[in-house]
């Protein structure tokens, strides 16, 4: 399967981990209703709404939308994207709902990845929980196997 009916399928089948009220996808809205949503969310979050969000996840809102805006600017609908600019979407979408519903370990990242020995990109999705697992995992098996970490200043096994 190639990538694009891959990340049509991937994008058309996943609906937001944790739905912040009526939170569109990139294949249930048109461009007017997406950008609409995220003003809605903008006036949500300057207002009283979501006190319980702190200066640096205001910013980190804030960030995520101006991605969205950035890349919807001119966009007539949703298919005149090209696949980096749905992960682009997704991403930024994932980010801005997991914010709105204090659940950062439920939000999915997408990204692009080259298979082994091919030339061709797989999609590959995980959330922050997955990633954060596999990391805390890979740092576990390099202290057991005596590899050095910088971050730690010292090698496993010494």
């Amino acid at each position: 399967m190639t990538l694009r009916p891959m990340l049509a399928a991937l994008l058309l089948s996943l609906s937001l981990h944790a739905v912040a009220g009526d939170a569109p996808t990139v294949n249930n809205a048109t461009v007017p209703q997406f950008l609409a949503w995220h003003d809605e969310v903008a006036q949500r979050a300057a207002g009283r709404d979501f006190e319980a969000l702190s200066r640096a996840e205001r910013r980190q809102l804030a960030d995520a939308q101006a991605e969205i805006r950035r890349t919807l600017d001119g966009k007539a609908s949703m298919s005149d994207l090209d696949d980096a600019a749905k992960i682009r979407l997704f991403n930024a979408q994932e980010r801005v709902v997991a914010l709105v519903n204090k659940a950062e370990d439920e939000r999915l990242v997408c990204s692009q990845r080259k298979r082994l020995g091919s030339h061709r990109h797989q999609l590959e999705c995980r959330t922050v929980a997955q990633m954060q697992r596999d990391r805390e995992a890979a740092r576990t098996a390099r202290l057991r196997t005596g590899v050095c970490d910088p971050a730690l200043g010292s090698c496993g096994g010494n």
